[in-house]
């Protein structure tokens, strides 16, 4: 049965009611569905996606209201299986931690970059179809 995914991609806020804070780590107990695919330059809509990788939150490493690491609850293709710590653009590391970057962080998350990943899902455990509007072009 087909998802609608978009329903997932709500922005998330920083209220205290959203996250727990413990010292340098800020724990998010939300559920994550991924939504989209970047492959060769082009996007997709993932239309259905198994369960077990639907996202039980992630926790963010910050030292002096910078960020300094992202590690995911649960499998995903740009995140270590080892040590859960997600791999996320050198240019996003030691910004500042606040909404708006919450808001791109939660996106990324949201995103399988299947370009550059650690292993991809199985055939059988996930359908896409591909967004011609949001393909890149040089």
């Amino acid at each position: 049965m087909e998802q609608n995914i978009s329903t997932y991609l709500k922005k998330p806020e920083l209220h205290k009611d959203k996250y727990i804070r413990f010292g340098d780590s800020c724990t998010f107990n939300l559920k994550l569905t991924p939504a989209y695919i970047a492959q060769d330059r082009k996007w997709f809509r993932i239309t259905y996606l198994d369960d077990k990788y639907i996202l039980d939150g992630f926790n963010i490493l910050i030292k002096k209201n910078k960020i300094k690491k992202i590690f995911l609850k649960g499998l995903h293709p740009n995140c270590n299986p080892e040590s859960h710590e997600y791999c996320v653009d050198e240019k996003f590391i030691n910004n500042e931690w606040n909404e708006e970057n919450l808001s791109i962080l939660t996106r990324s998350i949201q995103t399988y970059h299947l370009d550059n990943c650690y292993f991809r899902p199985e055939p059988y455990e996930y359908k896409y179809k591909e967004i011609p509007i949001f393909s890149i072009r040089r």
